[in-house]
């Protein structure tokens, strides 16, 4: 992972707006902003990339389970939508999620 950019809170359990993150200040790179979902052979596009360290319980919503949504900024609030575990370089692995902006966020 590159030098972070951003700090991420983690939402599993807890409600948006109402409850403290499940996990909060969460180092982040955020890698930029794809509308059309990078021309990806997807079948739902994606928002934004960002990349993570690895043991902040960073997941999908893979097989019915419940959305994780992460918050970066007062008014950016994103469900992910897939992630994946970058292993590239040996003690360098992290997670990078693919994102779907919420309109509006939940309050």
């Amino acid at each position: 992972m590159n030098t972070p950019n951003a700090f991420a809170n983690l939402f599993h359990t807890a409600v948006l707006g109402l409850d403290d993150p499940d996990a909060a200040n969460i180092p982040c790179r955020v890698l930029g902003s794809f509308a059309s979902g990078a021309q990806l052979e997807f079948s739902r596009q994606y928002d934004a990339v960002i990349e993570m360290p690895l043991g902040f319980g960073m997941r999908d919503s893979y097989n019915g389970g419940d959305p994780v949504r992460l918050q970066l900024g007062p008014d950016e609030v994103y469900t992910v939508l897939f992630v994946e575990r970058d292993r590239g370089r040996v003690g360098g692995q992290f997670l990078r999620a693919y994102l779907l902006r919420d309109f509006p966020a939940p309050s």
